[in-house]
């Protein structure tokens, strides 16, 4: 099958036999997370995608639920067939699956993600989950602690060949290459290279002469209200100067400067509802603004966060609510989650009149999807803190313009040490009382690049324009962000600035140029 890759196709038809005898089981301790986290359970179904011989399944048996493979390689599901006769198999790939749409409770990837992380297969694999379906990724590590394991990996490194491996991150690559960017009706058709017939075919043509071009930048924390108008700052138009700013996407975080805003629940909900539609149909300035971020009140229920929701709400904020306790948000960020909503959760100190301070075992308790302006906004948790909220949930790590910047040197060192630099993403928090920042964005990506002490933690510039475009787009599950065939075609060109000591943009983001 041409989905799959050919280290895999040939190593394991040839060596199925040596991988079902040689590769270590799962262990045990991973059954409860299975029932408890994915909700595996008699009645349930489950793919085990990229099945193999069966190794996994054998936890996935004994959670109760029905266990259905999926595997591309026929020698690997022979083995399976052996280990397992009365399970259901099935030849095919993530990005082809021969299942029903919404037939599945879960899909789990066993030592097998790294092979098709691709958009493809993410689209599959959402096709086949129900509503509120999970999918699982996991994988046993080597621990390289120990000398004779890691003496092992020396020795294996150099045969794996362009074999994808889930530790290499290749599916965060930030570079494309090629020197052409083709789009239509709003969506890249192809990145890379095409012919002279292509572009000659094309209504417009830019030349971007030797500058780089990179996917439009996705402020992910904005105090929009209703417009292109600022109550906080009364400013009109301040939206169409971020956009040359490079922003070409804005995400409420709430509208809170709104004259006169109501707290009690149906005026909430009318606010979030009312600042979703609107925006809906308009890109003020250009700049795309998904509007409408419901803020939690008490008294707000289930039912409220489901009807809401159905009206095309998807963004929930907790920080602003009259609640005695940060930890009385858990039932209502649990219940807009359960909504289908991306919760986002006010860090640090307090911010306006009425509100708390949120530290670490907040955040922790909370688990929202996003630790809004956990440098501070402006001022940050104790420095203790980060470690434990980036080893203890999975909150995406968002720091912020108007925020810290020590604490976001601090957070960004320490997610790229503990492995979660994919949960790093850059907002401004604008406009607030730091005032409106066209250039916020632009600002802490140059910050982050230049400030850090590079023989502590060598973080090329491109990793930050990353964590202001396709981790943003990930984390909120937005169609921009990347400069691949499909996405919307927001695309910002950058140079090096006139005057200064470098000769391109990377290099001046380095230097602290923007």
């Amino acid at each position: 099958m041409s989905d799959v890759h050919s280290a895999a196709s040939q190593g394991f038809g040839m060596e199925a036999k040596t991988y079902a005898r040689g590769r270590p089981e799962y262990p045990a301790s991973l059954l409860p997370w299975l029932k408890q986290e994915i909700g595996l359970a008699p009645g349930k179904s489950v793919i085990d995608l990229g099945s193999g011989t069966g190794k996994f399944s054998t936890l996935l048996v004994q959670s109760g639920a029905r266990v259905l493979a999926v595997e591309p390689v026929a020698a690997m599901r022979e083995q399976f067939a052996r280990k397992f006769p009365t399970l259901t198999q099935y030849e095919g790939t993530a990005q082809a699956m021969p299942l029903e749409t919404a037939s599945v409770d879960a899909v789990l990837c066993a030592q097998a993600f790294h092979w098709f992380a691709t958009e493809a297969a993410l689209a599959d694999i959402h096709r086949v989950l129900k509503p509120g379906g999970r999918l699982g990724l996991v994988w046993n590590v080597r621990d390289e602690s120990v000398d004779w394991v890691a003496e092992i990996t020396r020795i294996i490194t150099p045969y794996e060949g362009d074999a994808p491996r889930y530790y290499k991150g290749d599916w965060r690559r930030p570079f494309v290459t090629g020197d052409t960017i083709l789009m239509d009706a709003g969506r890249i058709l192809s990145v890379g290279t095409a012919s002279a017939a292509a572009v000659e075919a094309c209504d417009v043509v830019i030349d971007a002469d030797g500058t780089t071009a990179i996917p439009g930048l996705i402020d992910s924390h904005v105090h929009t209200v209703f417009g292109d108008y600022t109550p906080r700052q009364k400013t009109v138009g301040f939206l169409e100067s971020y956009l040359h700013g490079g922003v070409t996407t804005a995400i409420s975080a709430s509208e809170a400067h709104l004259a006169g805003r109501p707290k009690d629940v149906a005026g909430v909900k009318a606010l979030a509802v009312l600042a979703h539609k609107s925006y809906a149909s308009i890109r003020p300035g250009g700049v795309r603004v998904h509007g409408g971020s419901i803020i939690l009140e008490p008294g707000l229920t289930a039912a409220d966060l489901a009807e809401v929701r159905a009206q095309g709400v998807w963004l929930a904020k907790a920080g602003f609510g009259a609640v005695k306790s940060a930890l009385d948000y858990v039932p209502m960020m649990k219940a807009a989650r359960d909504a289908g909503m991306i919760t986002t959760l006010h860090t640090g100190g307090t911010s306006i009149p009425g509100s708390g301070a949120v530290d670490g075992s907040h955040v922790i308790a909370i688990d929202p999807h996003v630790s809004f302006h956990i440098n501070g906004g402006p001022t940050a948790m104790p420095d203790a803190d980060f470690e434990r909220v980036i080893v203890e949930c999975g909150a995406a790590l968002q720091v912020c313009t108007a925020g810290n910047l020590r604490t976001t040197l601090l957070c960004a060192r320490l997610a790229h040490q503990l492995g979660a630099f994919d949960r790093f993403i850059i907002g401004t928090d604008t406009p607030t009382g730091s005032g409106i920042m066209p250039l916020g964005l632009l600002y802490t990506i140059a910050h982050c690049a230049s400030l850090i002490d590079p023989k502590i933690a060598d973080m090329p510039p491109e990793w930050f324009l990353c964590a202001a475009t396709g981790s943003n787009a990930r984390v909120y599950g937005l169609e921009c962000g990347l400069l691949a065939p499909g996405k919307d075609a927001d695309v910002v060109l950058l140079d090096a600035p006139d005057g200064g000591t470098q000769t391109s943009a990377l290099a001046a983001i380095r230097h602290g140029d923007i």
